[in-house]
Formats: C-alpha cells, sequence, structure tokens
C-alpha cells in the first residue's frame, strides 16, 4: 500500500471521480431526489473543488431537482447537520432516489461503519441506489481520524452486502492537482479510488 500522499488530502473529490459518479448517475437515468451525504459546505464545493459544482450543476439540469446537502457541521449550503455514526439521525428526512457518499468511510470508526450504512439504507426509497467512493492508495488523512480502511473492490462489496447489492463495483486512476504532484511526476502512482454503485435490498 502507498502512503505517499500521508498528511495531503482531507476528504477530496478527484476529478475524474466526480467525472465517474456523473456517468454513473446518468446510467441510473438521472434519479431525481439526491442527497449528497459528507457534503462540506458551499465554498469547499464551488471554489476549493469547483468540479463538484460542475457535478452537482448538470445532475440538477438533467433532473429539475436540486441535490440536498448533509454534513457534521453547519455551512453555508448545507442543508441538514447530522451525525450519521449515530443511529437513527436520519429518521426525519425524506426518502430519497440515490445517496452520495465520497470519502467519509475512512473516517469514521470502524465499529460505527454499520450504524452509517444503515441510516443511509433508512433514507433511500425501495430499490433506491448509492454511490460510494472511497481511497485506495491514499496514505493516512486524518478528519478527524483516519481508521486506514483502503478497500478493494471485493472488499466494498463485503462491506456493503448486508444492505446493499453491487451495480457496479471498480478503482479508477486519478490525476493529482496539487502541489509537489503537479511540478514533480516523479511522485508517482496517482491516486486509486474504489467506487461503488449499489442497489437498496428489499
Amino acid at each position: 500500500m502507498y502512503n505517499i500522499y500521508t498528511d495531503l488530502i482531507t476528504n477530496n473529490m478527484f476529478l475524474e471521480e466526480s467525472q465517474w459518479i456523473f456517468n454513473q448517475i446518468n446510467k441510473l437515468g438521472f434519479p431525481k431526489q439526491v442527497l449528497d451525504v459528507g457534503s462540506s459546505d458551499l465554498e469547499y464545493r464551488e471554489i476549493k473543488q469547483p468540479y463538484i459544482k460542475e457535478l452537482y450543476k448538470s445532475v440538477e439540469e438533467n433532473t429539475g431537482k436540486k441535490i440536498e446537502t448533509l454534513d457534521l457541521q453547519a455551512g453555508t449550503g448545507v442543508d441538514y447537520v447530522r451525525d450519521v455514526t449515530l443511529e437513527g439521525k436520519l429518521n426525519d428526512l425524506k426518502k430519497y432516489d440515490l445517496v452520495l457518499f465520497s470519502n467519509i468511510i475512512e473516517h469514521i470508526e470502524i465499529d460505527k461503519i454499520g450504524n452509517v450504512l444503515d441510516n443511509i439504507n433508512l433514507v433511500l426509497k425501495d430499490r433506491a441506489f448509492c454511490i460510494i467512493t472511497i481511497p485506495f492508495n491514499i496514505g493516512y488523512h486524518p478528519s478527524p481520524i483516519d481508521n486506514g480502511f483502503r478497500p478493494t473492490v471485493e472488499e466494498l462489496a463485503e462491506v456493503m452486502a448486508n444492505h446493499f447489492a453491487p451495480i457496479i463495483c471498480e478503482q479508477i486512476i486519478c490525476s493529482h492537482y496539487r502541489e509537489p504532484y503537479i511540478s514533480n511526476p516523479s511522485l508517482l502512482p496517482f491516486p486509486v479510488v474504489t467506487c461503488g454503485v449499489f442497489k437498496k435490498k428489499i
């Protein structure tokens, strides 16, 4: 396991990762009610990583619906403030056709991941979907913790198996937009992200 990205990345979504997510949403026929869990605030989505804004815009143009957002911390552009590691914390939310959950699982205590997946399952309509991405070869990056979970495709599917059936699981190679990687291509390998689309089990 490579550790060259230690302490450089906290909850980042890469450009290729956002493109992969959009392509999968397109294949699903653009589900109308979408919740982004762990969305961060508007500044993060529009300034720090503006291609997330483009992802939102493209989905919203195709669905006619705003992507709703949920995060642990309050902020501009955050619709719901919840701790998804706590049981029943999403009971008051409506049901969604799709939940996005990107680069979060590695920041959750291992014994609470089940609670998180229970909560995601709870807010999904029957036969709805979730899209999950998680780093594979990226080093330690606490936000506020890093549990060290860097799953293969098979390991991600296994973690999801109680509630969700895999539609597609694969790993994608991403470019890195930060220094020192831009000016030092010898610092390869590029980041690899494990991605999956899962359907809620009845």
